[in-house]
């Protein structure tokens, strides 16, 4: 079956010629066992045309694929790839290529895949299972695969053009220099839709690089996008060495946005160094769509029904800073019937800091039917709803606040002919339960014995900030697979191909460091191995729980229950309880 896999990946240009259909009677495992790599690393024919690829997994798993790209590298507009899952398998190159699970490009439809335990590292591009998609993905999971990308970088995919991605989820880590924990980047040109609907992240998007960056904890730059029920809990956070740096809870840059509603956050969002820098509990930057009619010029879409609870953290920047709880800096913009409850913190040795609860800048704004509620707002200049706005037809009306630790105003800056009013300050208490300009029949309000909230706000705690905001020192990998290392004196190994070959030690007892184990609580730390070795975590029926690499000093794993667990590096083991 391992072989008749291989081959059936590998066809290549001979599949381009047909419409080819397939389905996985079982599992398949590539590797010696289920955790090992295959001993030789596939790569698929990139110079012939789209294949035409019916494929369905039939809910079965692919383990121990290694591969240079991708399974599939383009797949047409008739193509159907569905139900199956890829477990603790590997998508690298050092090529300069992209590199993703599936497919490389997607002109038809994919949907009900994972990718689990796994690690996808390329060039220009990484996804954990479509570079492009031009067309449809639903149903689409990334389950602890890290991503790795010089460039843009997505938990699911990396581009999308003008197409759906619909019920994509991802808790892997994503790190490039445009990086999204479901896509990089979303970009509708006008011509159709472009639609990002029923996402949600866990996982860490990391960015760093020389020149200009965004990462968002759904999309890393939205252009001309429909953005709905989307949520993210995973860390944003991103450095850059000069030019700007755009993070954001959802999104880094949205760019002319058709409209974005249902949205909330509950991630870290950390600028630890920039020149410029634009964070948001949801958005970093943010620019709607405008319709001139008759000589005036009117809002074309919107921002609604969402809400932060992250706390938003500029550690520092050389030159202007803009954290808002919602948005940093925000032109074309209609907010309404939206909530933050998260600290803004914008620090450093930069005199143009500035701090908004709700926007921190903007230009032909609307504020309205919202409030922001958090004691810790930091900045040279800082105001609990929006520091400054400017030019014309900026408004501000029905809105709450509460009064944070330096006792700011709503509002610094704010145009001659700005509309004004109904603006109110509030006490924590006086913020429960029903408010006059929150109204249910504008928005999905819901009131109880704590602040006002949306329907989809699942937050139980009634306190006036929810996340504790604190930075990790390293970022393990949560890889699922072993090497399957043959050693220069060894017979076995796959005749057919080029397999990893070392020199055999002459005592592996005396070249292993001895691993140390710690539990506290359902955390299990290891310590004393090499920079890299691969730690794992089992239960008694040998079955893998979890998995990570040396970084830094030790690993930390964590475990969803108590009991007795094999920790597991090499030759080595201990076996530990968790209470």
């Amino acid at each position: 079956v391992t072989g008749q896999m291989r081959a059936f990946l590998e066809l290549g240009r001979i599949l381009s010629t047909k419409t080819y259909k397939a389905e996985l009677a079982n599992d398949i495992v590539m590797g010696k066992d289920s955790l090992h790599l295959s001993m030789r690393k596939m790569s698929v024919d990139s110079v012939g045309k789209c294949v035409s690829m019916q494929f369905d997994g039939k809910e079965h798993t692919v383990y121990g694929l290694d591969m240079e790209r991708s399974m599939f590298h383009c797949l047409d507009s008739n193509s159907l790839v569905q139900n199956f899952t890829i477990a603790n398998s590997r998508f690298e190159n050092d090529l300069g290529y992209s590199a993703a699970g599936v497919t490389i490009k997607n002109n038809g439809c994919v949907r009900n895949v994972t990718i689990r335990n796994s690690l996808v590292r390329g060039d220009d591009a990484a996804a954990g299972l479509v570079v492009q998609n031009v067309k449809t993905l639903l149903n689409l999971k990334n389950e602890n695969t890290s991503v790795y990308s010089k460039g843009v970088a997505g938990g699911i995919v990396g581009y999308s053009y003008e197409a759906v991605i619909s019920g994509a989820s991802n808790s892997g880590k994503i790190s490039g220099r445009v990086a999204g924990g479901i896509a990089g980047s979303a970009n509708g040109y006008g011509h159709g839709p472009n639609i990002v609907s029923q996402a949600s992240n866990t996982g860490a998007v990391l960015v760093t690089a020389d020149t200009i960056v965004f990462a968002g904890g759904i999309l890393g730059y939205a252009l001309r996008t429909t953005i709905s029920d989307s949520y993210n809990t995973g860390l944003v956070q991103g450095s850059v060495q000069r030019g700007d740096i755009m993070l954001g809870g959802i999104v880094g840059l949205a760019d002319s946005i058709n409209s974005i509603s249902g949205v909330g956050n509950w991630g870290r969002v950390h600028v630890v160094s920039s020149d410029r820098a634009y964070a948001g509990g949801l958005v970093g930057r943010y620019s709607g769509l405008t319709l001139l009619a008759g000589g005036t010029l009117y809002h074309a879409g919107g921002f609604i029904w969402s809400f932060n609870y992250g706390p938003v953290h500029v550690v520092t920047s050389k030159d202007t800073s803009y954290a808002g709880g919602i948005i940093g800096y925000a032109a074309n913009l209609v907010l309404q019937d939206d909530y933050n409850r998260g600290v803004v913190k914008n620090e450093g040795d930069s005199q143009t800091r500035f701090t908004g609860g709700m926007i921190a800048g903007g230009n032909f704004v609307t504020l309205a039917a919202g409030y922001s509620f958090t004691e810790t707002l930091s900045g040279s200049g800082v105001a609990t709803l929006a520091y400054g706005v400017e030019n014309d037809g900026n408004v501000l009306q029905m809105l709450y606040y509460g009064k944070d630790k330096q006792n700011s105003p709503a509002v610094v800056e704010l145009p001659e002919g700005a509309l004004y009013e109904k603006v109110e300050e509030k006490t924590f208490e006086q913020m429960k339960g029903e408010l006059e300009y929150l109204n249910v029949e504008s928005g999905p309000w819901v009131f109880g014995n704590c602040l006002p909230r949306m329907e989809a706000d699942t937050t139980s705690v009634c306190a006036v900030n929810v996340v504790e905001d604190f930075f990790e020192v390293g970022f393990a990998d949560s890889v699922g697979y072993l090497l399957d290392v043959v050693y220069a004196d060894s017979t076995g190994g796959d005749p057919h191909g080029t397999t990893p070959v070392a020199p055999k030690p002459r005592d592996m007892k005396a070249n292993a460091l001895p691993m140390h184990v710690a539990v506290s609580g359902r955390d299990i730390t290891v310590s004393g191995l090499r920079q890299g070795d691969a730690v794992l975590v089992l239960d008694m029926k040998g079955r893998l729980v979890t998995s990570a690499r040396i970084h830094g000093a030790s690993a930390t794993l964590n475990v969803p229950r108590a009991g007795f667990y094999i920790v597991r590096n090499a030759g080595q083991s201990r076996k530990v309880r968790v209470r």
